[in-house]
């Protein structure tokens, strides 16, 4: 298994690369669009870091237990974030004004490279833990 600094270093560097991804498209979303576009594409960014840094967490704490809590923790914690999501998106509909396009266009394109991300620390760690 890939050791705990090995780990932290990669989820750092996601991090990192996605922070500065978000902060390259967000003045061109700025320029192209209104400015409660860019708090709804921010909100799309923030939740789906939130809930990807969550999966981490998971997968990791799970990567320590047996088989079968692994499952739980990994199925439990995408129905929890998916559970997150329509909640902020249910918010966002009812009590807020910003348009929903730019939540969720920033939720799903973050959401595909962070969860590539994730699946592929995922098979690293599964990777080093054979010998």
């Amino acid at each position: 298994m890939a050791t705990k600094a090995e780990s932290t270093k990669r989820e750092l560097r996601i991090l990192l690369f996605t922070t500065i991804g978000f902060a390259v498209i967000l003045p061109l979303v700025y320029y192209l669009t209104s400015l409660p576009f860019v708090y709804s594409f921010s909100l799309g960014y923030l939740v789906c870091l939130v809930t990807v840094l969550l999966g981490v967490a998971s997968v990791r704490w799970g990567f320590t237990k047996k088989s079968a809590t692994f499952y739980k923790v990994v199925w439990g914690g995408m129905l929890f974030r998916l559970a997150l999501f329509c909640l902020v998106m249910i918010i966002l509909i009812r009590f807020t004004d910003l348009p929903i396009s730019g939540f969720f266009i920033a939720f799903v394109l973050f959401y595909l490279v962070l969860q590539v991300q994730q699946v592929r620390l995922v098979q690293e760690t599964l990777k080093k833990d054979k010998p």
